[in-house]
């Protein structure tokens, strides 16, 4: 049996350890990867010309086989970017010491021409938003701002409309912090700052407490430092655009250089995403 198709269980097991890190969680929820609502990790070059081509970049929670895509996956409908795609790369660490999953990643290496203009490394996710309460958890390593510090470098836009206030983003915010915008409000981790050239392991869980909402941030350095911040009065929406879906490296797809939201790039590399469509949480 293809390693994909029969790796969520052996996977459940290496992740655990950075979930049961970054949330304290105890060990009989050791197997919270089970019940995550998509789960993208950054290890399939099926034809080694190293670019992160469309049919590669898979949902882990239904891979499906070599020719075939899961029909239940959150896969890539679309990739773009100055390649065509990202590519991927072998460089890759673990601050919490986690599994390195082939020992590759997935690189955003968002270019700008002479007119401060962007043309992002992105995939989308057409099929999928998370809505309420939700967990993020990745591995990231960040290269600087795609453009200059009055774009953020978003790593993951699920489903953002600002004049609906809808949904969320999250990456490094541009005074360098681990942060998110939540519909249009904007929270982020003042406690500790995002280093280029750095791998980290992250997490957010957004609670929709019908009210009194949080937003909890998990950062973990290399010098095995985990730091936590919670903020509170925010509204976390039990909504999401469809029509955005899920996009990731940048608030905006683009197929060439471009202004607007195509700007606020993620330019690093990145080792893996998971998404619940709950808050992960310490009981």
């Amino acid at each position: 049996m293809d390693k994909h198709a029969r790796g969520l269980s052996h996977l459940t097991h290496l992740l655990a350890a950075l979930i049961l890190t970054l949330t304290g969680l105890s060990p009989a929820r050791a197997g919270v990867y089970d019940d995550c609502a998509a789960w993208w990790h950054f290890d399939y070059d099926a034809n080694s010309n190293r670019l992160a081509e469309t049919g590669e970049i898979r949902d882990q929670r239904d891979w499906g086989t070599a020719a075939a895509k899961g029909s239940t996956g959150r896969h890539a409908a679309f990739s773009y970017g100055p390649l065509g795609t990202p590519a991927w790369t072998n460089d890759v660490a673990s601050a919490a010491g986690g599994d390195r999953y082939g020992g590759m990643s997935m690189a955003f290496a968002a270019l700008t021409n002479g007119s401060a203009l962007c043309w992002p490394d992105t995939f989308w996710v057409t099929n999928f938003v998370l809505k309420g309460s939700a967990t993020i958890v990745t591995r990231f390593r960040w290269d600087g701002f795609a453009v200059n510090s009055s774009n953020p470098g978003w790593i993951y836009n699920n489903g953002l409309s600002w004049n609906e206030k809808i949904g969320w983003m999250f990456g490094v915010r541009d005074d360098n912090r681990l942060g998110m915008y939540v519909g249009q409000e904007n929270v982020k981790l003042t406690s500790a700052s995002v280093t280029t050239g750095i791998w980290y392991e992250a997490a957010a869980v957004l609670t929709d407490n019908g009210g009194s909402d949080t937003v909890e941030f998990y950062l973990w350095t290399t010098n095995a430092t985990l730091v936590y911040q919670k903020v509170a009065s925010v509204s976390v929406t039990n909504g999401a655009s469809t029509s955005v879906g899920t996009i990731i490296g940048a608030e905006a797809t683009a197929t060439g250089y471009s202004s607007g939201n195509a700007l606020k790039a993620f330019k690093g590399s990145i080792n893996h995403i998971a998404v619940w469509n709950r808050a992960l949480s310490y009981a």
